[in-house]
């Protein structure tokens, strides 16, 4: 999805290169971000890696008001951890029903790209049962 972020040269190979060294680093299974637009209070999915279009795609728009961890790290301004589908189903009932398999994911502010209203999500590729 990062070749529909606007933003010129070097932009998006930059942010591409992050997000796939991430990946790398924590052993995770993908991450991606989120710029919450300005017109509207939606969030729209800037650049992903590790994840297909088509396995992401409900989720390339995000309403601010909508109830899910993407939404409450954003309202609230702090890191949502869902450690596993159980977690999710509690809390997000609707979220959880569109990803009915063991995951973990985390949703945060991107601090260093506050002014632009970005959040970043990080998903782990290895969960351990308890």
């Amino acid at each position: 999805m990062s070749d529909e972020r606007p933003g010129g040269d070097g932009g998006v190979a930059s942010l591409d290169e992050a997000l796939g060294a991430t990946v790398r680093r924590t052993g995770a299974l993908a991450d991606g971000v989120y710029l919450l637009s300005a017109q509207e209070p939606v969030l729209g999915l800037a650049a992903v890696c590790g994840m297909p279009r088509a396995t992401v795609a409900p989720w390339r728009r995000v309403a601010v008001s909508a109830a899910g961890p993407l939404s409450e790290a954003v309202r609230e301004d702090r890191l949502v951890w869902v450690g596993r589908q159980e977690d999710m189903a509690r809390p997000y009932p609707n979220a959880a029903a569109g990803m009915p398999y063991q995951f973990a994911v985390a949703f945060t502010p991107c601090t260093a790209c506050a002014a632009t209203g970005s959040w970043r999500w990080c998903g782990p590729r290895a969960i351990r049962r308890p």
